[in-house]
């Protein structure tokens, strides 16, 4: 079995995706899952997919494409828009996986080294938006 997905954009929303991709998964063992997206950073060293692809890429049929699912319903979780149009129910388990490269890891070190952060009392905050709610 085949399972196509597709988020084209917006880092953030890409990576709510996750568990959506994860559960896909965990109901399908033995699929090949195919991620479509510009932002393929979000899923790099996933185990949860097979590969990522460019979202113009993506296939017009058997697709679960999840671009705008939740620009549609916004009244709703995002996440459970995703898993809503996927799987016609709501996502109790709705924590995202980020999978960090032992490279990756050495540069953040070396940036909060370099820094002199206390990862310890540092808070990172992204204060963008781009919809109203």
């Amino acid at each position: 079995m085949n399972i196509h997905i597709r988020r084209s954009g917006a880092l953030g929303d890409v990576l709510l995706t996750t568990p959506i991709v994860r559960q896909l998964r965990q109901l399908n063992p033995n699929a090949l899952i195919y991620f479509y997206t510009d932002c393929s950073q979000v899923y790099w060293g996933n185990p949860n997919l097979n590969s990522i692809f460019t979202a113009k890429s993506a296939p017009t049929n058997e697709l679960i494409d999840l671009d705008m699912v939740y620009e549609r319903n916004p009244q709703m979780h995002i996440i459970d828009a995703y898993a809503h149009h996927t799987f016609g129910i709501y996502m109790p388990n709705k924590s995202t996986e980020l999978f960090v490269s032992p490279d990756q890891k050495a540069k953040v070190e070396e940036i909060i080294i370099q820094n002199n952060i206390n990862p310890k009392n540092t808070v990172i905050c992204h204060m963008a938006k781009s919809w109203e709610s």
